[in-house]
């Protein structure tokens, strides 16, 4: 009997190596023509850091964010733990505010990076907005063979891989380590799309921000539903609450009963009206 295959073989197609070379010479367009390997060595050329690799990951971080510091260490236990030497590559796309802030920052991870300097500020810039990464920090993977966007949303799934997991120590998360490879191939299995087409997830809610901006209805819509929900939820609870809002409603729009009746000036013990002063009274001397 023939061995069962994978169940992720099924779905992979293999590359041609003029689809792979397209997707590395579009690849170059937005990472420059070479990237960092270290702090200490030069730049090597990127057609050859992502030769054979299926996936890149661009890391959007800096050295001031506060989040990407503490998921750094996750990454990089991700990327040492999960990623075989064919799967995936990363490279740092960094924020910092000078070159020496990035050197600090870059010397404690083990993937690639986009150089510090003015020509790698542009190249980052550039990049940022073509995925539209509006938040740090945020892990885009994109398909080497093709050059297409896979997902935006790899922070929080590379995040996840920790939550998931079951420590020894309540303050401490351990990776699921089977959880992560099982990721790096749903990656690698998912359909990309066309880079600078792809609709990101930030940019879906940014989208819905604008439409609500330009019809407020909606909002007010959205209130009263859940303003009328949370009613009915407490008047399911509270019948007693019902009957005395209904009462309210009832009572609401009625005149009071005696808003015929005119008001008479009470008069004090010497026949004068409390409160007025006769203008023709002598006064006292």
């Amino acid at each position: 009997m023939a061995p069962r295959k994978d169940k992720y073989e099924k779905n992979k197609a293999t590359p041609k190596s003029s689809d792979s070379k397209a997707g590395v010479s579009n690849l170059e367009r937005h990472l420059g023509k070479t990237l960092m390997v270290d702090v200490k060595s030069p730049p090597k050329p990127t057609a050859e850091l992502l030769k054979g690799k299926k996936l890149v990951g661009f890391y959007f971080t800096s050295a001031w964010n506060g989040m990407g510091k503490e998921f750094t260490t996750k990454l990089a236990e991700f990327y040492k733990t999960c990623l075989s030497k064919d799967d995936m590559e990363i490279v740092y796309v960094s924020s910092d505010d000078t070159r020496n802030e990035f050197l600090e920052t870059f010397a404690g991870m083990p993937w690639l990076a986009i150089d510090g300097d003015e020509d790698g500020t542009r190249i980052k810039h550039n990049l940022a907005t073509h995925l539209k990464v509006f938040r740090l920090p945020s892990l885009v993977i994109l398909n080497v063979d093709t050059g297409h966007f896979v997902t935006d949303n790899g922070r929080q799934q590379v995040q996840a891989l920790f939550e998931s997991s079951t420590a020894k120590e309540p303050d401490k998360h351990e990776m699921n380590v089977q959880r992560g490879r099982d990721l790096v191939e749903e990656w690698k299995t998912q359909e990309p799309e066309q880079l600078g087409h792809a609709d990101t997830l930030f940019n879906k809610v940014y989208l819905t921000a604008i439409h609500f901006k330009k019809h407020p209805i909606y909002i007010v819509g959205i209130v009263l539903h859940l303003l009328f929900t949370n009613i009915l939820r407490h008047i399911q609870q509270n019948p007693l609450l019902g009957m005395a809002m209904v009462y309210l409603l009832l009572t609401l729009g009625k005149e009071p009963l005696d808003k015929n009746i005119p008001y008479i000036p009470q008069k004090d013990g010497g026949g004068q009206v409390a409160g007025v002063t006769d203008p023709n009274a002598k006064k006292v001397a």
